[in-house]
C-alpha cells in the first residue's frame, strides 16, 4: 500500500505504536497497510546496528548477547530469525552456520556446544575531513547459543555460571568430571559439580563474556514455567545473574505464532466477531507476560515475545521483521548499558 491510496484508513505511525493491542499486538494486516513507514524505521535499525561504536572501549570487538533456556524452547530459531529479518531474507540454518541447529520442541537436545554466530562483524572505517584522515572503530554484533536445559539441575546451574563469566570455551562442550586431583588440595573442597575438564575452560576477556543475557521460552507450550523445578532453577539463576552485573536480563517468549494457533483453533467453537477474536487472543498472549514476570519477578518492560521464521513460514514477513528488529534494540542497548557500567569501561556511543 502506497502513501497515496485511499482504500484503507490510514493512522500515524506514532498512532500504530501507541494504540496496539496487549504491548503492540497488532495483526498482519495492519503492518502491510503502514509498509510505507515502517519499511524506514526497520532499515534505519539496520544501518545502525551497521554503525556501532564504543569508542572508549578499544578492547570490545563485538557486542555478545548469550541466549539460555530449556531445550527445544526455540533459541536458535530465535537466531535464524534475528539474522533473516536484518538481512531482509529468510536464511536457512545452513547459510548462518553450519553448528546452529534447529530441532522441535519433542526432539531430543539440539545444541549442545557453546557457538558463536557473527550477526555484524567488527570493522573499520576512514573518514576524511579537510585533507584529515580519521578512523572509525564499529563493533560486531554476536549471538551466543547454549546447550538447552533439560534436568534444571545443579550441574546444569554450575555450567551456566561458566557461561555468564565467560570461562567456559567457545566450541566446547561443557563437561563435569568424576575424579579429583590428589595433588590439587581445593579440589577436595569442590562439590562434583563444581569439577570440569580443563579443556573445556578457558581464562574470561571481555570478549569472551556475554554482555546481555537472554532466556528465551517457549511461549506455544499449555504451561509456561508449568514445573516448580523449572521455575526455582531460572530464579536462582536469574538472580546469579544481578550479582554478576546483568541487572536487566531480557525474557523473549519464542514461537508466540504457535500459540495463537491453537487459541483460534480452540475458540472456534465461541460466536467471536474477527476484532473480539483478536481481542482474545491479544489478552490470552498478555496473560503469559504476566506469568512469567510474576513467577520470575522480571519487569514486564523487559519481556518480549517473538514470532519466528520457519519452514512452514519461510516468505517475508513485516510483523516478524518489525518485532524481531525491535527486540535487537533492545538487547543492543543492554548490552552497551553493561559494557558502560562493568570495570574500567566507559561510555559506548551505540544508539
Amino acid at each position: 500500500m502506497t502513501p497515496n491510496s485511499s482504500s484503507t484508513k490510514r493512522i500515524s505511525f506514532e498512532e500504530f505504536l501507541e494504540n496496539q493491542i496487549s504491548q503492540e499486538h497488532a495483526c498482519e494486516e495492519i503492518f502491510e497497510s503502514l509498509s510505507y513507514q515502517i519499511e524506514p524505521e526497520l532499515e534505519d535499525i539496520r544501518t545502525q546496528i551497521r554503525s556501532l561504536r564504543c569508542d572508549t572501549r578499544p578492547d570490545v570487538r563485538a557486542m555478545n548477547v548469550m541466549l539460555f533456556g530449556p531445550s527445544g524452547a526455540g533459541k536458535s530459531s530465535l537466531i535464524r530469525t534475528l539474522f533473516s529479518a536484518y538481512n531482509k531474507k529468510m536464511l536457512s540454518s545452513a547459510e548462518i552456520s553450519e553448528e546452529l541447529v534447529i530441532k522441535g520442541s519433542a526432539e531430543n537436545e539440539g545444541t549442545r556446544r557453546l557457538s558463536r554466530f557473527r550477526l555484524s562483524d567488527s570493522k573499520q572505517s576512514v573518514l576524511t575531513v579537510d585533507g584529515k584522515s580519521y578512523t572509525q572503530n564499529f563493533v560486531g554484533l554476536h549471538f551466543f547459543d547454549t546447550r538447552g536445559q533439560i534436568w534444571f539441575s545443579k550441574n546444569e546451574e554450575a555450567d551456566l555460571d561458566h557461561l555468564l563469566a565467560g570461562t567456559a570455551k567457545e566450541g566446547a562442550v561443557l563437561t563435569h568430571r568424576v575424579k579429583r586431583n590428589p595433588m590439587l588440595a581445593w579440589e577436595f573442597w569442590k562439590s562434583s559439580e563444581r569439577l570440569y575438564e580443563e579443556s573445556s575452560l578457558q581464562a574470561a576477556t571481555i570478549n569472551s563474556q556475554p554482555h546481555c543475557v537472554v532466556f528465551v521460552l517457549d511461549g506455544s507450550v499449555d504451561f509456561i514455567l508449568g514445573s516448580t523445578e523449572e521455575a526455582t532453577f531460572y530464579k536462582n539463576v536469574l538472580r546469579r545473574c544481578g550479582r554478576l552485573g546483568f541487572e536487566n536480563p531480557i525474557i523473549i517468549i519464542s514461537k508466540i505464532d504457535l500459540y495463537e494457533a491453537k487459541l483460534k483453533e480452540k475458540l472456534k467453537k465461541e460466536t467471536l466477531s474477527e476484532k473480539q477474536l483478536e481481542i482474545k487472543v491479544a489478552e490470552e498472549i498478555s496473560n503469559r507476560m504476566l506469568t512469567v514476570h510474576k513467577v520470575l519477578g522480571v519487569p514486564l518492560h523487559n519481556i518480549h515475545y517473538v514470532q519466528n521464521y520457519s519452514h512452514d513460514n519461510e516468505a517475508r514477513n513485516l510483523k516478524i521483521d518489525y518485532y524481531a528488529l525491535r527486540t535487537l534494540v533492545f538487547l543492543i542497548k543492554e548490552a552497551e548499558r553493561f559494557l558502560k557500567t562493568s570495570k574500567g569501561s566507559g561510555i559506548c556511543n551505540i544508539f
